[in-house]
């Protein structure tokens, strides 16, 4: 699963920020590739593609984002670990999406990316 893929659509469809890469940047060789984002806010300047997918403090700035009705991130420890996101799309708790990962933050990533109708093949 290519995890930077995944950071790269979160900024772009949830988070709003434009993706592109460059050669060098933020001290890395300039033979590597960096891919990084840039906002109209605080004030355009470009800055490292977030570890959405990895980080989960930075995960939940996805959840903080995006404005549905109800969240849950759960923990089970049955069969070995494994976490479950759910988002509910309308009052009546009917309509959601159910994402199962090995982590908080790739479950959080994923159901976010399958409720605005972007489905991730790995």
């Amino acid at each position: 699963m290519d995890l930077k893929a995944i950071d790269a659509l979160i900024a772009e469809h949830i988070m709003g920020l434009e993706v592109c890469a460059y050669y060098g940047f933020g001290g890395a060789p300039n033979d590597e590739l960096v891919t990084v984002c840039r906002s109209s806010y605080p004030n355009n300047g470009y800055f490292k593609l977030p570890s959405y997918s990895t980080d989960i403090k930075i995960a939940w700035e996805i959840i903080e984002k995006l404005d549905y009705l109800w969240f849950e991130v759960g923990r089970e420890n049955c069969c070995g670990v494994r976490y479950d996101c759910v988002i509910y799309n309308n009052p009546e708790l009917e309509d959601k999406v159910i994402v199962t990962k090995s982590t908080a933050s790739l479950a959080i990533c994923l159901a976010a990316l399958k409720i605005k109708g972007i489905e991730y093949e790995s």
